[in-house]
């Protein structure tokens, strides 16, 4: 018999068949219309499909039982095809939960047999338990594990880390992971009593024969340059689907690569990844490394999905790849979503200015079910400000998390929206696709996009795939099963694109019939031989010499200031054609004394960087072309040298705007913030009138304000004060001050060590230095756990004492 697939189970000669109506009946939820045979007809059927070579046709047959078991409170076929399948945490449960205890020579075998699947407490499936044998037997040079949301690469990384106790890198895609992950490394050499020396910053690196460094990829090729010896014998590299894409983060990803590879071409390369559909994707004729491959093929939640249009429900099947069952619900989108809310929800957007607005039109359906005096609420309040809008949706059981928020308030609110059952939504930016793991039965998308592009195929399934967790679904309080359908609700309301075509975004995100594929737009990637892939080998081998070798022609930089531009990551401009001007700017000023001051150092990044240079791309740069804009960073850089808190710099810009004239009351803000197009080649709105903005309003954009600053300043602004520092320009003093508020050597010494400017401005008190450990030749910072203890005793902010415990290992 041919094998059987969903084209041919959804053919039109079978669209109308017996078992697609009974099929669509069991969907429905509709057991009036469901005979005894119907159910054994569609069962047969399901055990058929689930013997087919077609993975989604296995995948369908499983989806049938898993819905009638959970229909019928009928868990039989469900725990006979998961122990078939290897679904271990699903039979473990249900003859925990539901079957009654039984005894026998078959039953004390099988749960013999289950416990071999048993880790930490934990069930694994047969696939979770190869991928953890995978990776710590495999001899393979290099490998890419594949496996969803739920499957635990971070503690395969973590293992794979253990195993390679030399000098290990793990790159990150957002700062935010730095802590994150550093903290599950702590925990691991802390229950194994191994230690070996932790590295979040270029700063940190003191020649060390061992390591494990966790760096986004700036930071590597900051910590390269800085260390021409430096190599790596195993990278790792999380969210490795980053790579195909051609942002300039993605290429630097490449980059960086290609470079750690040439340093010791016999590197271990570890890729970890929810989703890439071949491996092959990865290679590149400058990395053309084989990879043995671990794919997760398992399917143990299937998510029913919905479409809320214009008061009109709708479910969607993605295995016919149909809309059915559609009724009317009399309700906007906010009241639906409380309609039809779980116990925990997402709700996805794609601008953090939506993100806060979603948020208060919820606070408006929403009666307060939080308790304000709990030490949370009053720790967010005192670290920031009593007015701030996190606050008004706590009071009501939300939380948000988007980009524009301080790190330290993003990690404390995913530990108090897992710590409160009170706390029903989180609404969240993509900042939630990397490395965020909270619980919730049910996501709410009210965006299409990511950035300015569509959510391709495998970002959507990533996020969905943030629902219902494995540990979620079996723990000791859930005693269903429910959650393994979670609920996806695709809201198209006044968040999505006036063109948007919701029934076609899911037919070609989800529908059976479209091709799985990875989307590769890396030109290092491609080898399409096109100036944007020869700018980016230009750019390698202007960074490290012989890193490639091309038959083309390369041009190399010859002068300090340009071959320095390079060194720093200046990707604003092309390097090369501006090295002429570059060269003769520093020439003019080359004799002048070290800079110490704000004003002297935006002056001189104007002169050197932006003034008469030729196709500046970036249009954040460009701004400092305008002596208004210089003059405010001016100001911000002040304050960052004087090192103050976040709070304060909340009163600071407050007063500021305050003191503006009438003429002067149009600010920039940027893309997530702006309202106002200044002027006509604006795009898209960039600023605001903060004249129209109230005291509170004004609070909540200061909040963003100076965050999105803080990244301008660590991300743009310090490249090109590294490059002044390169050239011995500006004072070493100062410079320090610049680059983290402060010259104070400890202070410097627990930054580089990932801990916030108030964490640090803390610690420095006489009362914790006790506690403290700072080895200055080592680069490290050491907390004993009686510091916790003590700042708990002196009552300081619940956040910062959240923060401290990132950083906690036994003092030695």
């Amino acid at each position: 018999m041919d094998n059987i697939t969903l084209k041919k189970i959804n053919s039109s000669k079978n669209s109308s068949s017996d078992f697609i109506k009974i099929y669509y009946n069991l969907l429905s939820n509709k057991k009036e219309l469901l005979t005894k045979k119907d159910l054994q007809f569609l069962l047969r059927n399901a055990l058929l499909f689930l013997n087919q070579k077609d993975l989604e046709t296995k995948k369908f047959g499983y989806s049938i039982i898993l819905h009638y078991s959970l229909l019928y409170n009928d868990y039989i076929p469900l725990y006979e095809i998961s122990l078939n399948l290897g679904f271990i945490p699903i039979t473990h449960f249900i003859e925990k939960n539901i079957f009654s205890e039984k005894d026998g020579f078959f039953n004390v075998w099988l749960s013999s047999f289950q416990n071999k699947y048993q880790k930490n407490g934990i069930y694994l499936t047969f696939e979770q338990k190869k991928l953890e044998e995978f990776v710590s037997k495999t001899e393979a040079d290099n490998f890419l594990i594949v496996a969803p949301t739920s499957y635990g690469k971070s503690e395969l990384m973590i293992s794979s880390m253990a195993t390679n106790l030399s000098k290990v890198c793990i790159i990150v895609p957002t700062k935010a992971l730095l802590a994150q992950t550093k903290s599950r490394i702590l925990k691991k050499q802390m229950s194994e009593q191994k230690y070996i020396k932790i590295i979040t910053h270029p700063d940190m690196y003191n020649n060390d024969e061992a390591f494990v460094a966790i760096l986004t990829q700036e930071r590597l090729l900051t910590l390269m340059q800085k260390y021409p010896q430096f190599y790596i014998d195993t990278l790792m590299v999380d969210e490795a689907h980053n790579l195909l894409e051609s942002t300039p983060r993605n290429i630097l990803l490449a980059q960086v690569i290609l470079i750690a590879l040439k340093r010791n071409n016999s590197m271990k390369i570890e890729y970890f990844t929810p989703f890439i559909e071949n491996a092959d994707s990865l290679k590149s004729r400058y990395f053309n490394q084989r990879l043995d491959t671990k794919k997760i093929s398992e399917f143990i939640k299937i998510e029913r999905f919905y479409l809320f249009d214009k008061y009109c429900l709708e479910n969607y099947d993605q295995f016919t790849n149909t809309f059915y069952n559609k009724i009317t619900i009399n309700k906007n989108d906010f009241e639906f979503i409380n309609y039809v809310k779980g116990r925990k929800n997402i709700i996805y957007a794609n601008k953090p200015k939506d993100v806060e607005h979603i948020t208060k039109q919820l606070c408006a359906k929403n009666i307060e079910n939080f308790i304000s005096s709990t030490k949370e609420y009053n720790a967010i309040k005192t670290f920031l400000h009593a007015e701030y809008n996190l606050l008004d949706g706590l009071k009501k059981g939300i939380v948000y998390h988007h980009g524009g928020m301080p790190d330290n308030i993003k990690l404390y609110v995913e530990y108090m929206y897992r710590k409160y059952n009170e706390l029903l939504y989180i609404v969240t930016t993509s900042t939630l696709l990397e490395g965020v793991n909270i619980p919730a039965e049910k996501i709410f998308i009210l965006s299409s996009k990511k950035g300015r592009r569509n959510l391709t195929r495998s970002n959507f399934i990533n996020l969905v795939g943030r629902v219902c967790r494995f540990n979620d679904i079996f723990n000791n309080v859930n005693k269903n099963l429910n959650l393994l359908e979670p609920e996806v609700y695709l809201i198209n309301g006044q968040y999505m694109a006036s063109n948007f075509n919701p029934k076609l975004f899911l037919e070609t995100r989800l529908g059976y019939n479209k091709l799985n594929k990875d989307l590769i737009e890396n030109p290092l990637l491609m080898s399409k031989n096109d100036e944007e892939e020869l700018k980016a080998i230009e750019y390698i081998e202007n960074v490290e010499k012989g890193t490639v070798s091309l038959n083309k022609k390369i041009n190399y930089a010859s002068s300090k200031i340009a071959i320095s531009c390079f060194n720093n990551n200046i990707q604003e401009f092309d390097i090369i054609e501006n090295e002429k001007i570059l060269l003769q700017n520093y020439e003019y000023i080359r004799n002048i004394k070290p800079i110490k001051t704000s004003n002297e150092l935006l002056d001189l990044i104007y002169f050197l960087f932006i003034q008469n240079i030729q196709e500046i791309k970036d249009d954040n740069i460009k701004r400092l072309s305008n002596a208004s804009a210089r003059s405010f960073y001016q100001m911000f850089l002040n304050w960052r040298v004087r090192g103050v808190t976040y709070k304060t710099l909340i009163e600071y810009f407050i007063e500021y705007w305050n003191e503006l004239d009438e003429d002067s009351t149009i600010i920039y803000v940027g893309p997530h913030w702006g309202e106002i197009k200044l002027h006509d080649t604006d795009r898209i709105p960039l600023y605001v009138n903060i004249k129209n903005k109230d005291y509170k309003q004004r609070i909540n954009l200061a909040i963003v304000k100076i965050k999105e600053e803080q990244d301008f300043l660590d991300f743009y602004i310090m490249k090109f004060v590294e490059v002044i520092n390169d050239l011995g320009l500006i004072d070493s003093d100062f410079y320090q001050s610049i680059k983290y508020g402060s010259s104070d050597k400890r202070i410097i010494l627990m930054l580089q060590n990932g801990f916030s400017l108030d964490l640090a401005l803390l610690l420095k008190n006489k009362v914790y230095l006790k506690y403290i450990k700072f080895d200055f030749e080592k680069s490290e910072v050491i907390f004993d756990e009686c510091l916790i203890n003590e700042l708990k005793r002196n009552q300081e902010n619940d956040i910062l004492i959240f923060e401290a415990q990132f950083y906690i290992f036994h003092m030695k």
